[in-house]
């Protein structure tokens, strides 16, 4: 008699599966850790005492809270009042009825990330740590469905490690 079916060991078939799921952990690995590496919301929290991610977060927040935003007005280069933005903008009555003010942003996610840097030391000045963010803005009135801008401006948020507060400032040019 002839045996004329091929003899095959049966485990070598599925010992090639483990060789692939190893494979696929070793890739999924290597691509974590660039990930990780690369991460441009990654900052060392311990150096300066908050997260990038929790820094933008905050200064966002400080941004909507408009009545208690510290606003100076320059006017050729040299400050001409300083107050809150909506006292100031109440003074020189900018906003119609029923309108509300904004602060918004006009940057992309990628370059408020990009923006966000240390404190930078200043001469004569103690040396301080944190972040700073500097953006320009716009300040705009809305009411209902229309939206208007009022005014470009600079926003100035910076976070000390020291204090262990996230402080805003806007800077009005005319």
């Amino acid at each position: 008699m002839s045996n004329s079916t091929l003899q095959r060991s049966p485990g070598r078939a599925g010992s090639t599966f483990p060789v692939y799921l190893l494979i696929l952990a070793l890739l999924l690995g290597v691509v974590t850790a660039y990930a990780v590496r690369d991460n441009p919301l990654y900052s060392d929290r311990n150096a300066y005492g908050i997260s990038k991610y929790a820094f933008i977060d905050q200064c966002k927040e400080n941004l909507h809270e408009t009545g208690q935003l510290q606003t100076t007005v320059v006017f050729q280069g040299q400050p001409v009042s300083q107050g809150n933005l909506n006292k100031l903008i109440q003074d020189v009555k900018l906003l119609k009825a029923g309108e509300t003010l904004h602060v918004n942003v006009p940057a992309s996610s990628r370059e408020i990330v990009s923006q966000v840097q240390p404190i930078a030391e200043q001469q004569g000045q103690p040396q301080r740590t944190g972040l700073q963010w500097q953006s320009p803005v716009e300040l705009q009135a809305s009411g209902g469905t229309m939206h208007r801008t009022l005014s470009p401006a600079v926003m100035q948020c910076q976070y000390d490690k020291a204090k262990g507060k996230t402080e805003t400032q806007l800077f009005i040019s005319q």
